[in-house]
């Protein structure tokens, strides 16, 4: 026969880990979710680094394959202090995925060398992706995987 002190301890457990249950459940729908709208798509990432007279300025275009695979064509510009431009091109490649850290969901991307970096991550309302503060990010259409 359970007594009514058992019968609370058990309904302390039950409430004492529901939250986070709940919590992760719908990190793992909003991940879902944010790995749905990237995938198979191409997109046009801009940001800046450092101040509007010697910062850098970084144009990414990123395509999201189906398969766990990304494709960057990427170009760098920033103004010298003798008045020139200075321009970079470069490509990457590597697997991308969607994660969870610490309850916040984050683009985990490789790139072929191993390297492994982080991006915080969320999808707005109206479908747009957000990559953090001072970032665009504007849709371009559909990959070109095969």
């Amino acid at each position: 026969m359970k007594t009514p002190l058992a019968t609370a301890m058990i309904l302390a457990l039950v409430f004492l880990f529901l939250p986070e249950e709940r919590a992760t459940a719908q990190v793992n729908e909003e991940a879902a979710a944010l790995r749905d709208a990237l995938s198979g798509q191409r997109l046009l990432v801009t940001y800046r680094d450092g101040g509007a007279l010697y910062g850098t300025y970084y144009f990414l275009d990123v395509q999201f394959c189906d398969t766990g695979r990304y494709y960057t064509n990427a170009q760098s510009r920033k103004t010298t202090v003798m008045d020139n431009e200075q321009v970079n091109n470069w490509t990457e490649r590597g697997t991308w995925s969607i994660v969870s850290l610490q309850n916040q969901l984050a683009l985990r991307y490789i790139l072929l060398n191993g390297r492994l970096n982080f991006v915080a991550a969320r999808l707005l309302p109206g479908g747009r992706v957000w990559l953090g503060d001072g970032v665009s990010v504007q849709r371009r259409g559909a990959t070109s995987c095969q």
